[in-house]
């Protein structure tokens, strides 16, 4: 969300909800494809489509929104357009939330991502600290790894790296949170 002005009255002074306002300044003006009509009590409000909200979403990482957080929202996005994710990635300017994108379809193994082309989004060079004081392994710099250990008996323990694909299919590390992930 831009500007939460440009949001009804009504909606603005629902009791409770703490506004987070986040931009999408790296990303060109998007076609109605992007955008969806949600009907909240019979009124009608424009949102962003799955697809843009969860790059919106991702965008906000590390600053407004925590790491783990955002792993546990974009563990459910299952059912994404892989046409709309791969062109909202090539035009996108923000190197961190491609790669942040691309990572989570991949740890949490969406099935969209099979179909996308890596080859039409630029993943910029050199390395990308996500929060402070994250591990990094120098030994994946050229693969692709997961980024939380994975416990038989506790779930997602820790994270280890995190990576953005290339087009030439090698990872460009990020360093990422020890923080657990339940």
């Amino acid at each position: 969300m831009e500007n939460k002005a440009l949001l009804p009255k009504w909606f603005r002074e629902f009791r409770g909800v703490e506004w987070i306002v986040i931009s999408g300044k790296k990303l060109p003006v998007l076609d109605d494809r992007y955008r969806v009509t949600l009907d909240i009590k019979g009124k009608k409000l424009i949102g962003s489509a799955p697809e843009l909200a969860a790059y919106e979403l991702l965008s906000a990482v590390p600053g407004t929104l925590s790491f783990n957080h955002a792993a546990e929202l974009f563990q459910g996005l299952v059912n994404l357009n892989p046409r709309k994710v791969e062109y909202l990635l090539s035009v996108s300017q923000s190197v961190q939330a491609k790669r942040l994108y691309l990572f989570f379809a991949s740890f949490y193994e969406h099935g969209w991502l099979k179909r996308i082309d890596s080859q039409k989004i630029d993943l910029g060079a050199g390395k990308r600290q996500i929060v402070e004081n994250g591990k990094f392994n120098a030994h994946t710099k050229s693969q692709c790894l997961n980024a939380f250990k994975r416990n038989k008996k506790y779930g997602y323990t820790g994270a280890l790296l995190s990576a953005g694909c290339s087009a030439n299919g090698r990872f460009y590390p990020m360093l990422l949170s020890n923080g657990n992930l339940r």
